[in-house]
């Protein structure tokens, strides 16, 4: 089971390098349904290529693939 603050710690370390690569426009930490942490990887598209490009975890840390498109900043 991750801890919220160590799974922070984690997303922090990797989340420069996840979003410089095409189809990832956000990282942030959640919990799952059972209330363990997870690492979100927003991604702006579905293509295979980015799909794979996204690891399953993160120094023990589950992530969860997000569909969300691009984010826009908000005024």
């Amino acid at each position: 089971m991750a801890r919220f603050e160590e799974a922070q710690q984690v997303k922090h370390k990797h989340s420069a390098r996840l979003l410089q690569q095409p189809g990832i426009c956000g990282v942030d930490v959640q919990t799952d349904a059972v209330g363990d942490a997870v690492i979100c990887v927003h991604l702006d598209s579905n293509e295979a290529a980015v799909l794979k490009a996204v690891p399953q975890q993160l120094e023990g840390i589950p992530v969860k693939r997000l569909h969300t498109g691009p984010f826009q900043k908000q005024s």
